[in-house]
Protein backbone atom coordinates (compact mmCIF):
# COMPACT_ATOMS: atom_id res chain seq x y z
CA UNK A 1 0.00 0.00 0.00
CA UNK A 2 1.47 3.37 -1.01
CA UNK A 3 1.52 6.45 1.18
CA UNK A 4 -1.14 7.98 -1.07
CA UNK A 5 -3.41 4.97 -0.54
CA UNK A 6 -2.74 4.99 3.22
CA UNK A 7 -3.53 8.69 3.39
CA UNK A 8 -6.77 8.33 1.44
CA UNK A 9 -7.80 5.34 3.51
CA UNK A 10 -7.10 7.00 6.86
CA UNK A 11 -8.71 10.29 5.79
CA UNK A 12 -11.89 8.39 4.85
CA UNK A 13 -11.81 6.46 8.12
CA UNK A 14 -11.36 9.62 10.19
CA UNK A 15 -14.15 11.33 8.30
CA UNK A 16 -16.52 8.49 9.08
CA UNK A 17 -15.69 8.75 12.79
CA UNK A 18 -15.97 12.53 12.94
CA UNK A 19 -19.69 12.65 13.63
CA UNK A 20 -21.90 15.30 15.16
CA UNK A 21 -21.89 15.60 18.90
CA UNK A 22 -18.19 14.93 19.41
CA UNK A 23 -16.06 17.34 21.42
CA UNK A 24 -15.17 20.45 19.37
CA UNK A 25 -11.46 20.19 20.17
CA UNK A 26 -11.48 16.52 19.17
CA UNK A 27 -13.30 17.30 15.94
CA UNK A 28 -10.81 20.07 15.09
CA UNK A 29 -7.92 17.77 15.82
CA UNK A 30 -9.42 15.11 13.56
CA UNK A 31 -9.84 17.69 10.80
CA UNK A 32 -6.22 18.77 11.20
CA UNK A 33 -4.92 15.23 10.81
CA UNK A 34 -7.31 14.54 7.94
CA UNK A 35 -6.13 17.70 6.20
CA UNK A 36 -2.49 16.68 6.66
CA UNK A 37 -3.16 13.19 5.29
CA UNK A 38 -4.86 14.64 2.22
CA UNK A 39 -2.10 17.22 1.73
CA UNK A 40 0.73 14.70 1.95
CA UNK A 41 -1.18 12.29 -0.24
CA UNK A 42 -1.51 14.99 -2.91
CA UNK A 43 2.16 15.94 -2.45
CA UNK A 44 3.25 12.38 -3.19
CA UNK A 45 0.95 12.15 -6.21
CA UNK A 46 2.39 15.41 -7.52
CA UNK A 47 5.96 14.29 -6.83
CA UNK A 48 5.45 11.04 -8.72
CA UNK A 49 4.10 12.98 -11.71
CA UNK A 50 6.94 15.52 -11.42
CA UNK A 51 9.54 12.72 -11.36
CA UNK A 52 8.07 11.17 -14.50
CA UNK A 53 7.69 14.44 -16.40
CA UNK A 54 11.21 15.63 -15.57
CA UNK A 55 12.65 12.15 -16.22
CA UNK A 56 14.59 12.06 -12.96
CA UNK A 57 15.06 9.52 -10.21
CA UNK A 58 15.81 9.62 -6.51
CA UNK A 59 12.50 10.52 -4.90
CA UNK A 60 12.88 9.91 -1.14
CA UNK A 61 12.01 6.37 -0.13
CA UNK A 62 9.29 5.81 2.41
CA UNK A 63 10.23 3.92 5.56
CA UNK A 64 7.40 1.49 4.92
CA UNK A 65 8.02 -0.65 7.99
CA UNK A 66 7.91 2.29 10.38
CA UNK A 67 4.98 3.90 8.60
CA UNK A 68 3.00 0.66 8.52
CA UNK A 69 3.54 0.21 12.25
CA UNK A 70 2.46 3.80 12.90
CA UNK A 71 -0.69 3.40 10.79
CA UNK A 72 -1.59 0.10 12.46
CA UNK A 73 -1.16 1.61 15.91
CA UNK A 74 -3.39 4.53 15.00
CA UNK A 75 -6.06 2.32 13.46
CA UNK A 76 -6.02 0.08 16.54
CA UNK A 77 -6.40 3.17 18.71
CA UNK A 78 -9.36 4.28 16.61
CA UNK A 79 -10.98 0.90 17.07
CA UNK A 80 -10.49 0.83 20.83
CA UNK A 81 -10.86 4.51 21.72
CA UNK A 82 -12.92 5.97 18.90
CA UNK A 83 -12.17 9.45 17.62
CA UNK A 84 -10.30 10.29 20.80
CA UNK A 85 -7.39 8.46 19.15
CA UNK A 86 -6.54 11.74 17.44
CA UNK A 87 -5.62 13.17 20.85
CA UNK A 88 -3.61 10.17 21.95
CA UNK A 89 0.12 9.53 21.35
CA UNK A 90 -0.74 7.35 18.35
CA UNK A 91 -2.34 10.35 16.66
CA UNK A 92 0.65 12.59 17.35
CA UNK A 93 3.04 9.90 16.11
CA UNK A 94 1.06 9.48 12.89
CA UNK A 95 1.03 13.23 12.31
CA UNK A 96 4.79 13.47 12.84
CA UNK A 97 5.68 10.57 10.55
CA UNK A 98 3.39 11.67 7.73
CA UNK A 99 4.46 15.32 8.01
CA UNK A 100 8.14 14.33 7.88
CA UNK A 101 7.55 12.34 4.70
CA UNK A 102 5.73 15.24 3.08
CA UNK A 103 8.53 17.64 3.99
CA UNK A 104 11.21 15.33 2.56
CA UNK A 105 9.36 14.95 -0.73
CA UNK A 106 8.77 18.71 -1.08
CA UNK A 107 12.45 19.44 -0.42
CA UNK A 108 13.52 16.84 -2.96
CA UNK A 109 11.23 18.27 -5.64
CA UNK A 110 12.49 21.80 -5.02
CA UNK A 111 16.13 20.67 -5.13
CA UNK A 112 15.60 18.77 -8.39
CA UNK A 113 13.83 21.78 -9.85
CA UNK A 114 16.58 24.24 -8.90
CA UNK A 115 19.25 21.90 -10.27
CA UNK A 116 17.41 21.81 -13.60
CA UNK A 117 18.62 25.37 -14.21
CA UNK A 118 22.28 24.99 -15.15
CA UNK A 119 22.70 28.69 -15.83
CA UNK A 120 23.95 30.44 -12.67
CA UNK A 121 27.03 31.72 -14.49
CA UNK A 122 24.86 33.18 -17.26
CA UNK A 123 22.49 34.80 -14.76
CA UNK A 124 25.48 36.46 -13.10
CA UNK A 125 26.73 37.79 -16.43
CA UNK A 126 23.27 39.12 -17.28
CA UNK A 127 23.10 40.94 -13.96
CA UNK A 128 26.32 42.81 -14.77
CA UNK A 129 25.04 44.08 -18.11
CA UNK A 130 24.00 47.67 -18.66
CA UNK A 131 20.66 49.10 -19.77
CA UNK A 132 20.97 49.22 -23.52
CA UNK A 133 18.57 47.48 -25.91
CA UNK A 134 20.71 44.34 -26.17
CA UNK A 135 21.28 44.36 -22.42
CA UNK A 136 17.55 44.55 -21.70
CA UNK A 137 16.85 41.68 -24.09
CA UNK A 138 19.33 39.46 -22.27
CA UNK A 139 17.99 40.49 -18.89
CA UNK A 140 14.44 39.67 -19.97
CA UNK A 141 15.50 36.07 -20.71
CA UNK A 142 17.37 35.95 -17.40
CA UNK A 143 14.32 37.21 -15.51
CA UNK A 144 12.17 34.43 -16.96
CA UNK A 145 14.65 31.75 -15.95
CA UNK A 146 15.30 33.16 -12.49
CA UNK A 147 11.60 33.72 -11.89
CA UNK A 148 10.72 30.14 -12.85
CA UNK A 149 13.58 28.74 -10.79
CA UNK A 150 12.27 30.33 -7.59
CA UNK A 151 8.77 28.86 -7.97
CA UNK A 152 7.47 25.63 -6.43
CA UNK A 153 7.21 22.81 -9.02
CA UNK A 154 4.36 21.18 -7.10
CA UNK A 155 2.12 24.06 -6.04
CA UNK A 156 2.92 26.69 -8.69
CA UNK A 157 2.63 24.72 -11.91
CA UNK A 158 0.53 27.33 -13.73
CA UNK A 159 2.94 30.10 -12.78
CA UNK A 160 5.92 28.08 -14.07
CA UNK A 161 4.07 27.31 -17.31
CA UNK A 162 3.54 31.04 -17.73
CA UNK A 163 7.19 31.91 -17.10
CA UNK A 164 8.51 29.24 -19.44
CA UNK A 165 5.80 29.49 -22.10
CA UNK A 166 4.90 25.84 -21.55
CA UNK A 167 1.56 24.05 -21.78
CA UNK A 168 2.36 21.36 -19.23
CA UNK A 169 5.11 20.04 -16.98
CA UNK A 170 6.43 17.55 -19.54
CA UNK A 171 7.66 20.54 -21.59
CA UNK A 172 9.61 22.20 -18.80
CA UNK A 173 13.03 20.68 -19.45
CA UNK A 174 12.93 21.54 -23.15
CA UNK A 175 11.67 25.07 -22.44
CA UNK A 176 14.44 25.66 -19.89
CA UNK A 177 17.05 24.47 -22.39
CA UNK A 178 15.68 26.76 -25.09
CA UNK A 179 15.64 29.77 -22.78
CA UNK A 180 19.20 29.10 -21.61
CA UNK A 181 20.32 28.97 -25.25
CA UNK A 182 18.56 32.28 -25.96
CA UNK A 183 20.06 33.84 -22.84
CA UNK A 184 23.59 32.76 -23.77
CA UNK A 185 23.26 34.21 -27.27
CA UNK A 186 21.70 37.45 -26.02
CA UNK A 187 24.49 37.91 -23.45
CA UNK A 188 27.16 37.29 -26.07
CA UNK A 189 25.57 39.90 -28.34
CA UNK A 190 25.31 42.43 -25.51
CA UNK A 191 28.87 41.81 -24.33
CA UNK A 192 30.19 42.09 -27.88
CA UNK A 193 28.51 45.47 -28.26
CA UNK A 194 29.99 46.68 -24.97
CA UNK A 195 33.46 45.47 -25.99
CA UNK A 196 33.41 47.92 -28.88
CA UNK A 197 32.86 50.91 -26.60
CA UNK A 198 35.41 53.30 -25.13
CA UNK A 199 37.20 52.01 -22.01
CA UNK A 200 35.71 54.73 -19.82
CA UNK A 201 32.19 53.97 -21.06
CA UNK A 202 32.65 50.27 -20.36
CA UNK A 203 33.90 51.05 -16.86
CA UNK A 204 30.87 53.27 -16.28
CA UNK A 205 28.46 50.54 -17.42
CA UNK A 206 30.10 47.98 -15.13
CA UNK A 207 29.91 50.21 -12.05
CA UNK A 208 26.40 51.40 -12.82
CA UNK A 209 25.21 47.79 -13.10
CA UNK A 210 26.66 46.79 -9.72
CA UNK A 211 27.11 49.45 -7.04
CA UNK A 212 25.92 52.41 -9.08
CA UNK A 213 28.03 55.25 -10.45
CA UNK A 214 28.41 58.20 -8.03
CA UNK A 215 27.22 61.42 -9.61
CA UNK A 216 30.12 63.32 -8.04
CA UNK A 217 32.52 61.28 -10.19
CA UNK A 218 30.79 62.22 -13.44
CA UNK A 219 33.02 64.45 -15.56
CA UNK A 220 32.28 66.50 -18.64
CA UNK A 221 34.55 64.23 -20.68
CA UNK A 222 32.75 61.07 -19.54
CA UNK A 223 29.39 62.70 -20.11
CA UNK A 224 30.40 63.47 -23.68
CA UNK A 225 31.62 59.90 -24.26
CA UNK A 226 28.32 58.51 -22.96
CA UNK A 227 26.44 60.85 -25.24
CA UNK A 228 28.51 59.86 -28.26
CA UNK A 229 27.88 56.20 -27.43
CA UNK A 230 24.12 56.95 -27.16
CA UNK A 231 24.06 55.67 -23.59
CA UNK A 232 22.77 58.71 -21.70
CA UNK A 233 19.10 57.80 -22.13
CA UNK A 234 19.74 54.36 -20.66
CA UNK A 235 20.50 55.74 -17.18
CA UNK A 236 18.95 58.05 -14.61
CA UNK A 237 20.15 59.90 -11.54
CA UNK A 238 18.93 58.54 -8.21
CA UNK A 239 17.97 61.08 -5.51
CA UNK A 240 20.50 59.80 -2.97
CA UNK A 241 23.38 60.38 -5.36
Amino acid sequence: MTLVTRADDLATLLGSRNERGVDAAMANRAQTITGLLNEVGNTNKGAASFQEDMQVTGIPDIDKETLDATVRAFRDSLESSGLSAVQRPEGADLEEKVSDQGTKVKRWCKAVWRNSFDCDELLGRAERLGRGTLDRKAKAHAAKLFGAKTLDPLSEVDEINGKLGADNRSQWSAKIGALVTKLKKAIENAEAAVAELDDDVRAFITRAATDGFPLKEMTAALLKKLSNAEKLDDYEVKPDQ
